[in-house]
């Protein structure tokens, strides 16, 4: 078939067109019979359509002919099978090459890699490069490689090398291909006078060019005229030639492994008037070992020759070997028990590397049985309350949950018994908790907001203690607390200062440039510190040279002395910060400037490019310029997860892409949306997932988390401020809009968020819906007794409200400013909170709208103002309706109101008032409680009002029903008919009416109140003394587990003191006095530490650890000190507590003049209302003085004093003869014996003596024994004193008052 060109102007039944240029059209023509000479069956003709081409266009179209005759014999080109030229036209015969343009084949392989990724979305784990198309492109760019190379040797350069250039026919086997070379109309023939490197260089830099489109599907030009880089003469820096942006750069390693990136980089890139590559020949040897190690080379891994080209060396530290031997030390003492529970502090300035020499523990503390548990708190995130806290402890629980069964069932009992009922409250904060010990079965008891406080510091310590043990201490690590919250902080001094726990080592680090004096964690140490609790500290500073030259040489897996250049340079350019040499290292890499060489299999760098590499003057500023070398969408995800903070679940950022779209709560937030933000799912995973791989970030399981806050910090710095704004507001909004997937996490997120960007917020409506939002957030915060960020909420929404708040949102602003009140209050903010207070007293329309804010006024005074609070509080009785009037004749007014309420319990039986009907007047309700707070306040300030408080509460509650408030009501009526009228029967009754309310209305928080007053002041008079201890420490662990402090110590208080009165071995009751008085100390209650105090010094003294035995002055206090010092507070009662074991020592050690003189001091208060142990006490040591004085000095005046003090105990005898029998018998014994009566006088020592012995009064007996031995010494019997006095240094012995004992065997006669 003959084909004339001169004839060929439009597709006809032997021709098709096939492509078309500007001056070019190629047809395809079957040549069954192979007419042309060709070989495939069919020809292709490129032809020049215009009708007068140039002279320029026929002389390529004759050197395309010409040069392909020349490389007829390359397998990579096809045969020129003719030229034609008649009559103006001019055209190439080629034999046919079967296949498709490189640039289809290019978009073919980026569609199915897209469905590969698609595929996989929902798989974070799956690895995007590992998909087998991209050894298919590799082994495409080797051959296309090998096909220049060929071209090259034979002494041709292309100088037009594109992906429309090279036709490629893939096999069905992916791996194999053919490829050939077209379009040589511009290529060149080299001669001997040609500079050959200048011209290669010229086709590697395109080839370079089709490899980064091939790889990632993009033209990496802005300009499709690929001649122009080599504008300037190629002088310029390579990326500033082509101008390829930055998007594309970015794009280039986010799809291409390390290894291919930096191969394509250095195609492109030159170096002065150099390249990389000198001949293909390299390209190709890269290619090959690529190819043989496809496998990690291609994939994720964090390898050598991978996306990370560093290597990690995660078990290794860098010059901090001794730092690390000190961590290590502080567990070992916790795990062997050679001490307290340890505290370490960890200071540094930021990069440092404080996190990861303490993370470096982590595999000791687990080796060795060990939790490790760390949170790491959050600048951006400090006003979520507890966060970091939960998520740690959440973590540490659900690693518990996955113990074998057996573990698993005896960490839930050890958790049950130790921390008790009150679970419920750590399973609201830490729901994880519900794996170990199942779902909490009751609620937490309804508290107040510093109860809440106190009960959740006191159940938390409980907890740790139930998990930290001797077998397996506890490590907490808690990181940046310089951004930690105060209830945080609260939470963290609990548990440092916690003295029962000795399993547990705390590690805190801080930035110690970040903290003044002033700040809430240099508080927190300082008063660690004055609790003698030791701290370790730490402090991290910047590496050594040595040090970062053994760091870049581990990284770089090239041996030290060959690194000390790169060293020297990146040395000067950081000062040896840990972060700041990692990152820096990174940008190197990030620009080329270090690289591994594939073909040389080393490291290379370039000294002095680098020293001429401008440097940022911080880690921010650096990855700030990182940063921004990146896509637009990367930054855009960086940005967002910025604002978010150092770290973010998955849940979260699903709440804030949502589906595609904007979803948007209003107009106004859609239009405050940040250019670029309106991100879709996939969008946003696969930037954060580039972001993983370019070691910004790191992904553990279903967070994620900057590899630093700098980096996290630099981020942020790129939002303009005036924009940042926008970018919260907009977040706020997301989370918000889809809160329903994660309702509680999303309350804070968004509203902190929201108020960032409240500024933007011009709509009234919006304005008002973010104020009930704060609200939301406030009330919940104060619910976690996180006051600080409740305060920060509430005051936020009061400031969002514009124009006239009290008259258009009347019932949002009292809420609010209510709220906001209870939270200044708590944190201690009395100033501000009387403003508050002020505010809503003007503005409420009625009393009943101003009593929240007056019970947060009168418990604000209660704290250090008692007479203000009760001044408070008697006003809003009588607004309540319940007034009591102060009368100038306090006694006729007790009486009076006492027979009133006398007269109305008259006639009632116990069943009568139990079954009465529940109090349902809310006025009623709030005057009942409102009592019981000020009950405590008249005990402490103001007996004379005391018993009118409780009266009118027992009169309320027979008037208008009964509510859980009553119980302590008729517990403190029984326990005034106890101490004041001596109406033992009528108090025994009401004392079991209220444990009877107690069970009744299960009030658990009024446990503490009713046990204080039943087994002070009653329950004396009914058992022994010792039945009274154990619901004494109940109530202290049971109002502690309610947050109840005062009422808690209160109990602790009267426990230690009874215990000291039952006789209780010496050395337990010391001990529980100091235990106790801590507890005390911590939190502040320093008067009910003091009343302690006698008591212990008074059991030392006994034991013989002081210098006086009677003198209250040694370890715990000094006497005439403590005494000056009450005396000034007009704290009488620990006066006479002091003095009268001043005169039982004197007693016990038989100076009786000094005795009598501190009973005489001591008489500076009425004893007559005392508990039953205390004021028998005092009679029964004024009883022994006085005979024993009367026997001295035979004075009458001694033996009436004598006797009332032994008519005093023969009515407590009566009563309950367990508790004062052997008392009484040993006064009468000692008044026989001052009389003469020897018969009575021996068988009342027996007597007493056996009396204290089967009741327990250890002390009491030795006495006995000791003054029985006396008596029958005066009797000339030497052989029975001698067995008394015997029976009595056993007795001494056996309480532990070996001073005592010493003392007895010193002076015995005999």
């Amino acid at each position: 078939m003959s084909i004339d060109p001169m004839k060929i102007g439009q597709e006809n039944s032997h021709s098709t067109v096939v492509s078309e240029g500007l001056h070019t059209r190629i047809f395809r023509f079957v040549d069954e019979n192979k007419e042309f000479g060709g070989c495939t069956g069919a020809v292709a003709m490129k032809i020049l359509t215009d009708e007068f081409p140039e002279v320029e266009q026929i002389s390529q179209l004759e050197n395309e002919y010409r040069v392909t005759q020349h490389l007829s014999k390359l397998r990579f080109i096809r045969p020129a099978l003719n030229f034609v030229k008649k009559e103006g036209k001019y055209a190439i015969y080629f034999d046919w090459a079967e296949g498709i343009t490189l640039k289809e084949w290019i978009g073919i392989l980026h569609k199915e890699m897209q469905i590969t990724v698609d595929h996989n979305l929902n798989d974070r784990n799956v690895e995007r490069t590992k998909n087998p198309r991209l050894k298919s492109a590799v082994s495409l760019a080797l051959k296309i490689s090998e096909a220049f190379v060929e071209l090259h040797d034979s002494g041709v350069i292309h100088n037009d090398i594109t992906v429309d250039n090279i036709i490629v026919k893939e096999s069905k086997n992916y791996d194999k291909f053919s490829v050939k070379i077209i379009d040589l109309g511009l290529a060149s023939l080299l001669s001997h006078h040609d500079c050959v490197s200048e011209k290669i260089r010229k086709d590697i830099c395109c080839l370079g060019a089709v490899f980064f489109e091939l790889f990632t599907g993009v033209n990496p030009y802005c300009t499709k005229d690929s001649d122009s880089i080599w504008n300037d003469g190629g002088a310029a820096n390579m990326k500033n030639e082509i101008n390829i942006d930055h998007d594309r750069y970015a794009l280039l390693r986010t799809r291409v492994p390390w290894c291919l990136s930096t191969m394509i980089y250095n195609l492109v890139e030159r170096r002065g008037q150099n390249c990389y590559y000198q001949s293909l020949t390299e390209v190709i040897k890269e290619l090959h070992i690529i190819l043989t190690d496809h496998t990690s080379l291609l994939s994720d891994k964090h390898d050598i020759k991978s996306n990370n080209p560093f290597h990690s060396q995660t078990n290794k530290l860098y010059g901090r070997a001794r730092h690390f031997t000190m961590l290590v030390d502080a567990f070992r003492s916790v795990s062997h028990r050679t001490g307290l529970h340890e505290v370490v502090i960890v200071s540094g300035y930021s990069g440092a590397g404080k996190s990861a020499l303490v993370q470096q523990l982590k595999a000791p503390v687990i080796e060795n049985g060990g939790h490790f548990v760390c949170g790491k708190f959050d600048q951006q995130q400090q006003m979520e309350p507890l966060s970091v806290i939960t998520a740690a402890f959440s973590n540490l629980c659900d690693m518990l949950a996955s113990k074998d069964a057996n573990e698993l069932k005896q960490t839930r009992a050890v958790i049950k018994e130790v921390v008790g009922s009150e679970i419920s409250v750590l399973v609201s904060l830490i729901p994880t908790l519900s794996q170990i010990i199942g779902s909490a079965k009751s609620q937490p008891v309804k508290v107040g907001c510093i109860e809440a406080l106190n009960r959740l510091k006191y159940i938390f310590r409980l907890f740790v203690r139930s998990i930290a043990t001797p077998a397996r201490p506890l490590v907490l690590f808690m990181d940046d607390l310089q951004w930690a919250d105060s209830v945080s902080l609260d939470l963290i001094e609990s548990l440092i200062t916690d003295g029962e726990n000795k399993s547990l080592l705390f590690v805190g680090a801080y930035r110690e440039n970040e903290v003044s004096q002033s700040h809430h964690l240099s508080i927190m140490i300082h008063k660690i510190e004055r609790k003698s609790i030791p701290i370790i500290k730490i402090e991290v500073g910047d590496l050594s040279k040595e040090d970062t030259n053994e760091l870049i040489s581990d990284m770089i897996q090239t041996p030290a002395g060959q690194t000390r250049s790169l060293t020297d340079v990146v040395y000067r350019k950081t000062s040896g910060n840990v972060l700041f040499v990692l990152q820096f290292l990174w940008s190197l890499c990030d620009e080329y400037l270090l690289f591994f060489s594939l073909s040389s299999n080393q490291w290379l760098w370039n000294t002095a490019m680098i020293e001429s590499k401008g440097v940022a003057h911080n880690v921010i500023e650096l990855m700030s310029c990182k940063i921004l070398q990146l896509s637009g969408e990367s930054q855009n995800a960086l940005k967002l997860m910025a604002c978010l903070g150092s770290f973010c679940e998955e849940a979260i950022l699903n709440l804030i892409t949502g589906s595609d779209g904007m979803i948007a709560l209003s107009e106004d937030y859609v239009s405050n949306a940040p250019q670029g933000l309106n991100c879709g799912h996939l969008d946003l995973f696969e930037a954060l997932g580039f972001a993983v791989k370019k070691g910004l970030m790191i992904h553990i399981d279903s967070n994620y988390k900057f590899t630093h806050d700098q980096i996290q910090l630099a981020c942020y710095s790129l939002i303009p401020k005036n924009m940042r704004g926008r970018w919260h507001l907009w977040i706020g909004n997301r989370v918000w809009a889809n809160r329903a997937a994660s309702p509680e996490k999303a309350l804070f997120i968004a509203v902190s968020q929201l108020n960032k960007g409240a500024m933007f917020l011009h709509d009234k409506d919006r304005r008002i819906e973010l104020a009930r939002l704060n609200l939301k957030a406030g009330t919940k915060s104060i619910s976690l007794a996180a006051f600080a960020p409740a305060a920060f909420y509430l005051k936020t929404g009061i400031g969002l409200i514009d124009g006239n708040p009290w008259s258009d949102h009347y019932d949002l602003c009292l809420q609010l400013h209510h709220s906001y009140a209870e939270a200044t209050y708590c944190l201690g903010k009395f100033d501000e909170m009387n403003k508050v207070v002020v505010n809503t007293f003007e503005n409420a329309r009625c009393f009943d709208d101003k009593l929240r804010s007056y019970i947060t006024l009168v418990r604000a005074h209660g704290q250090n103002k008692s007479p203000e609070a009760l001044k408070a509080g008697l006003h809003v009785l009588a607004e309540l309706g319940e007034p009591i009037e102060i009368s100038s004749d306090p006694k006729s007014m007790f009486m009076a109101e006492f027979l009133k309420t006398k007269q109305m319990l008259d006639g009632k039986t116990d069943d009568d008032i139990s079954t009465m009907k529940k109090m349902d007047n809310d006025k009623k309700i709030a005057a009942v409680e409102l009592m019981n707070i000020l009950a405590l306040y008249a005990y402490l300030s103001d007996q004379k009002l005391y018993p009118l408080i409780i009266f009118r509460i027992v009169q309320t509650s027979l008037s208008h029903g009964l509510c859980p408030d009553s119980a302590f009501g008729f517990a403190s009526y029984g326990g005034l008919l106890s101490c004041v009228f001596h109406d033992i029967k009528g108090a025994f009754r009401f004392g079991h009416l209220s444990l009877h309310l107690l069970e009744k209305f299960e009030a658990k928080e009024c446990v503490g109140r009713v046990y204080l007053v039943m087994y002070s002041l009653i329950n004396g008079w009914i058992e022994s003394h010792s039945a009274s201890l154990e619901p004494l420490q109940f109530a202290y662990a049971n109002q502690m587990r309610c947050g109840d402090i005062q009422y808690a110590l209160m109990n602790a208080r009267q426990y230690c003191t009874l215990l000291y009165y039952c006789g209780v071995e010496l050395s337990i009751v010391e001990k529980a006095c100091k235990d106790y008085g801590q507890v005390m100390m911590e939190h502040k209650h320093e008067l009910f530490y003091k009343y302690t105090l006698p008591y212990r010094q008074a059991s030392l003294n006994l034991m013989g650890r002081s210098k006086d035995p009677m003198r209250l002055t040694g370890e715990a206090m000094n006497q005439d000190a403590l005494i000056l010092e009450a005396m000034d507070q007009k704290e009488m009662t620990l006066v006479s507590a002091i003095y009268h074991q001043c005169s039982w020592l004197a007693y016990i050690f038989s100076d009786y003049k000094l005795a009598f003189e501190m009973i005489e001091k001591g008489n500076v208060i009425d004893t007559s209302t005392y508990p039953a142990f205390m004021i028998s006490s005092y009679a029964f040591v004024e009883g022994l003085v006085s005979l024993a004085l009367a026997r001295e000095t035979k004075e009458a005046t001694w033996e009436t004093l004598a006797s009332k003090a032994i008519d005093k105990m023969a009515i407590y005898a009566s009563i309950l003869p367990s508790n004062f029998q052997h008392k009484l018998l040993l006064l009468q014994a000692e008044s026989f014996f001052l009389s003469g009566d020897t018969v009575n006088a021996s068988k009342h020592f027996d007597d007493a003596i056996k009396a204290a012995g089967e009741n327990n009064f250890i002390q009491h007996q030795a006495v006995a024994y000791e003054r029985a031995g006396i008596f029958h010494l005066s009797e000339g019997n030497t052989s029975l004193a001698s067995q008394y006095y015997g029976q009595a240094h056993v007795a001494y012995l056996k309480w532990g008052a070996y001073c005592k004992a010493d003392q007895l065997r010193l002076h015995c006669p005999f």
